[in-house]
Parts: C-alpha cells; sequence; structure tokens
C-alpha cells in the first residue's frame, strides 16, 4: 500500500517538481550574467563607442625633419585643374587670390585662355589680366591690351549670352589699361560699330582720357551713328540719351586737349 501511494505521488507531483528545478537554474543562470555585467563594466561602452573617423594620410602626416607644418591653401590657378576638376567657385576665389596678390607671373598663361570654352570664369579672367597687366611694365601692359582687343573682336563676333556679358567687361578693362595699345582697341571697336550702344558708350567714356587723334574721329564716328539710329522709346531711348551726352562730354574734352595753342 505504501508503495502504491509513493508511485502515485511521484506521478502526481513530477510535473511541478521539473518546473521548480527549471526555474532555480534560470535564476541561477541570470545571477550569474549580472554578475558579468558588474565586473565589466566598460563592455558594453566599447561596442557602442564610435569609432575615429579614417584620416586621409597624405593631409595629416608629420612634417619631415627640418619642415614646418603648412596650412591647406586655396586652388591654385597655376596648376591649371581641368574645369571639371574643380568647383568654380573654388577657380573663381583662386584667381580673385592671384590677382589680389599680384601673382605676374600666373599672366601668360591667363592671357592663353578661350573665354567661350569657360564663360563662367571669363569675367573673372579679364579682369584679372588687366589688374596684372597694370602692375607690370608697358611692355606687359602692350601685350595685354593686345590680347584684351583680340578678345574683344572675338566676342563681338560670338553670339551667345556670356559673350555679350565679356564685350561689357573687356570695354571697361580697356578703359582702365595704361597702354596707347589700349586706346587703340577701343577705338578700333568704336569705328566698326561692333559694339551695342550701352556698351559703346562705356567705350567712350574709357577714351575720354586720353587725347590722340585717333580717339577724337572714334568719338566722332561713334557721335554720327548715334544721330543715324531711329528714334526710340522706353528703355531703349533712355540708353541712347545717356550714349549721346556720353559723347558730347568725351568730345568736349578732347577738343580742349586739341585746341590750336
Amino acid at each position: 500500500m505504501r508503495d502504491a501511494l509513493r508511485k502515485c505521488l511521484n506521478w502526481r507531483f513530477a510535473p511541478a517538481l521539473g518546473a521548480i528545478c527549471v526555474a532555480s537554474v534560470l535564476a541561477w543562470v541570470a545571477l550569474g550574467v549580472r554578475a558579468c555585467a558588474d565586473r565589466t563594466p566598460d563592455a558594453g561602452l566599447a561596442q557602442t563607442q564610435p569609432k575615429p573617423a579614417l584620416q586621409n594620410p597624405r593631409t595629416t602626416a608629420a612634417p619631415r625633419p627640418g619642415e614646418s607644418a603648412r596650412a591647406p591653401t586655396a586652388p591654385s590657378v597655376a596648376s591649371n585643374p581641368p574645369p571639371e576638376a574643380v568647383d568654380t567657385t573654388d577657380r573663381i576665389h583662386a584667381l580673385r587670390q592671384v590677382r589680389d596678390e599680384l601673382q605676374l607671373e600666373a599672366l601668360p598663361r591667363l592671357l592663353a585662355t578661350d573665354l567661350s570654352a569657360d564663360p563662367e570664369l571669363a569675367p573673372t579672367v579679364i579682369a584679372t589680366v588687366a589688374t596684372l597687366a597694370n602692375a607690370g611694365d608697358a611692355a606687359t601692359r602692350a601685350e595685354t591690351a593686345r590680347q584684351l582687343g583680340q578678345w574683344l573682336r572675338s566676342e563681338s563676333a560670338r553670339d551667345a549670352a556670356d559673350a555679350r556679358g565679356n564685350l561689357a567687361v573687356l570695354v571697361e578693362q580697356l578703359g582702365e589699361l595704361d597702354s596707347p595699345a589700349a586706346t587703340a582697341a577701343l577705338a578700333d571697336a568704336l569705328e566698326s560699330d561692333r559694339l551695342p550702344v550701352h556698351v559703346a558708350t562705356v567705350a567712350v567714356q574709357g577714351l575720354a582720357r586720353f587725347g590722340d587723334a585717333r580717339v577724337l574721329r572714334a568719338a566722332e564716328h561713334f557721335r554720327d551713328r548715334l544721330a543715324q539710329l531711329p528714334a526710340a522709346s522706353g528703355f531703349e531711348g533712355e540708353l541712347h540719351d545717356e550714349a549721346v551726352h556720353a559723347t558730347e562730354l568725351a568730345l568736349a574734352k578732347l577738343a580742349r586737349v586739341h585746341r590750336p595753342g
């Protein structure tokens, strides 16, 4: 009877005893894991901390003995990168740096620029070469003026928005360039009627500070051209009136220079 009762109890309570044993084992494992975590507090941090960014060894390498560390410099126009290699804004900034520092050694290469091949950079190239030339000798100014005149002829023959914008910059820079070759280029442009009226007005204003006979003839030619233009109104009329006024002032100044005695 006792053996039968023991077998019955074992059969009824076996599942409960098994569950108690499993729960005890799981609790022991959990305590062990928590204790390990308490003993190694930096383990989790080491996995979550971001790795330092990789650095370019060419920009972070230590200087050689006897050399000092050099700060990064702006893109140099002297390196002549292809247009697609460097952002246009960076290239314009580099050109302005050349101009501001009067790096005359860059002038020959800039004078070989094809303005139509790089329309976004062209106005800055024009202004830069004129500034550099004015800082050079008479031969440098003459060479630059001849190239500006060549650009003026080629841009006036090209039907594009950037070419029309370049005309105004070229005429303005030629008017500020101290060279007889600049005077000749402006006079040639006025006498050939290649320039729009508003650009030709800038040319005659630039020529007014020079006093040779060809300048006087060019200004008189522009005056006759204005007289033959049909009457205009609105904005075109304002441009015409401004051109007439500028030409009269230039002729009056030139007449004082060429007055006999």
